[in-house]
C-alpha cells in the first residue's frame, strides 16, 4: 500500500513538473505545431523507473499528432532531465508519451449525443 501511495505522489509530481516545462515552451517545431499540449495524467511503475505520460493537444489531424509523438520521442531525454532538475528523486523515471485515449472517446461520445439531439423531432 505504501508503494502505491508513493507511486501516486510521484505521478502527480512528475505531471506538475512536465506541465511547468510545457508552459515555459518547447522548441521542437513538431511539438509547437500540435498547439496547446496538456498533460492529462502520469502513471508510474511500482519501482518508479518508468512514467507513462498521457497528453492531449488542440491539433486533431492524425499526421500532426503523429509528428507530435515523434517530437516527444526526440525530446524525452531533455524532458527527463528537466523533471530530474525540478523533482527531488533518487532516480528520474524514463518518460514514455501516449495520446490520452479518454479525451478522444469523450469527443466521440459528445458527437454522437449531438447527432442524436439533431435527429429528435
Amino acid at each position: 500500500m505504501a508503494d502505491s501511495i508513493r507511486a501516486a505522489r510521484v505521478s502527480a509530481t512528475v505531471q506538475t513538473a512536465l506541465g511547468a516545462v510545457f508552459r515555459e515552451g518547447l522548441k521542437d517545431p513538431r511539438l509547437k505545431a500540435a498547439g496547446l499540449i496538456t498533460v492529462t495524467g502520469v502513471s508510474v511503475t511500482a519501482d518508479l523507473s518508468i512514467a507513462t505520460v498521457y497528453v492531449v493537444a488542440t491539433a486533431e489531424a492524425p499526421d500532426v499528432l503523429e509528428e507530435m509523438m515523434r517530437g516527444f520521442e526526440s525530446a524525452a531525454t531533455f524532458l527527463r532531465s528537466e523533471v530530474a532538475r525540478r523533482v527531488s528523486l533518487k532516480r528520474s523515471p524514463q518518460l514514455r508519451f501516449r495520446i490520452d485515449p479518454a479525451v478522444r472517446q469523450g469527443r466521440r461520445i459528445d458527437a454522437i449525443l449531438r447527432d442524436m439531439e439533431v435527429e429528435e423531432p
